[in-house]
């Protein structure tokens, strides 16, 4: 190996992370865990005089937690013949779980937005290809090629979805963001 073999390094990695961010309409939701009352004017009348009320606007979720990540890596770099020719291998993996989303099962009588809850989960995979080669003819000619290939794939695994929404409308099992529909001839 010493006549041919220059550099071979062997990568892995795992990490966990969080995100505690929950957006609505660009607007981000803060203190899931609490109650959210508003005032009202006009709410009620006591003759033609209208009187401020009260309401509750979101109901709490008591046991709301951050998402969490679970990414695992793994590499293998090498260099050949004193670095005529090297390159790299990556392969990824995340898990998210716990996912802050909306309720899309909540019936309509309920009656008050409920604070989002950790009802999602997703996966994401891929792998990532480096070749690399490098050479000098004569004094003053030097190049070098390359080639890269990515490829990643990801996918909701979980989410909040009515159990008797038609299969062509279910986001799970299909990849984040993917346009969905039915598809008709005719």
């Amino acid at each position: 190996t010493k006549n041919w073999l220059t550099n071979l390094k062997l990568r892995a990695s795992y990490g966990q992370v969080g995100n505690d961010v929950y957006q609505v309409n660009g607007v981000r939701q803060r203190f899931l865990y609490e109650q959210k009352w508003t005032q009202q004017a006009n709410d009620y009348y006591f003759g033609t005089t209208g009187q401020t009320g009260i309401y509750e606007q979101q109901y709490p979720n008591y046991g709301v937690t951050w998402e969490r990540a679970h990414k695992y890596n793994a590499g293998l770099e090498f260099n050949l013949w004193n670095n005529l020719f090297s390159g790299n291998f990556d392969f990824f993996y995340e898990k998210r779980n716990d996912i802050l989303t909306e309720y899309l099962t909540r019936p309509q009588w309920v009656g008050v937005t409920m604070a989002a809850a950790n009802l999602g989960e997703t996966k994401n995979s891929g792998v990532e290809i480096e070749l690399h080669h490098n050479n000098t003819i004569g004094k003053d000619f030097n190049y070098n090629i390359g080639f890269t290939f990515s490829h990643a794939k990801n996918e909701i695994v979980a989410m909040d979805e009515p159990a008797l929404k038609t299969d062509y409308r279910k986001r799970e099992g299909h990849a984040i963001g993917q346009y969905f529909g039915l598809i008709a001839d005719g």
